[in-house]
């Protein structure tokens, strides 16, 4: 340190010169206050960082199209429910109990012509249950006729049937048998042209 008045050299904590005897005065020490201000100008003029933010992600909901049913149609164009199925060509095969016994077989009906099956002769409260269907899904008639009705329809006549339906290639039979006696089961093919193939599976059972 140099004193202010001679300038000699004054020893560090000295008041005073040795040489002139002037009062030295020690410098005030500059206060950390400035070191902070400059810290705080560099925090501010920094920028601040960027946050990014992420967009969320969509998920494409891709919808399943929807398969149109398919649609069986007849030869003629026309959607036909009475076209025989798979399920149709399968046989019952469920055991017949002690009362009941089966009537199956291939009916080929010619043309324009009946086609008898017997049934047998039957006790009053029997009950006659089954499917026909004709396996080409060509359409044909069914009656279930007495003794009486058999007969007259063998000779071309017209008869009275206990049961009876038209126009279709396959028929459910449910039918109660009210009085006891033999009784015939009829196909008719009123095709002049084509013979039709029946698959008769009856099942008769006693009372």
């Amino acid at each position: 340190m140099k004193c202010p008045s001679c300038g000699d050299d004054v020893p560090k904590g000295r008041t005073s010169c040795g040489n002139c005897g002037a009062a030295i005065e020690e410098p005030e020490q500059a206060e950390p206050q400035q070191q902070d201000e400059e810290s705080e100008e560099v925090s501010e003029t920094a920028e601040p960082s960027e946050e990014i933010e992420e967009e969320p992600v969509q998920e494409e909901v891709v919808e399943d199209e929807a398969t149109p049913a398919e649609v069986v149609e007849a030869p003629d164009g026309t959607a036909d429910e009475d076209l025989p199925s798979d399920e149709d060509d399968k046989e019952d095969t469920t055991p017949l109990p002690s009362n009941a016994r089966a009537v199956k077989q291939m009916a080929e009906v010619p043309p324009d012509e009946y086609s008898f099956i017997s049934l047998g002769d039957l006790e009053a409260g029997s009950r006659i249950e089954g499917r026909l269907m004709e396996v080409d899904g060509d359409l044909f008639d069914y009656f279930i006729v007495d003794v009486e009705g058999y007969e007259a329809m063998s000779e071309g006549e017209e008869a009275e049937s206990l049961d009876e339906s038209f126009d279709s290639t396959k028929y459910q039979i449910e039918l109660d048998i009210g009085e006891g006696g033999k009784y015939y089961l009829v196909l008719e093919n009123r095709s002049e042209s084509e013979p039709v193939n029946v698959k008769v599976d009856l099942r008769v059972f006693s009372p």
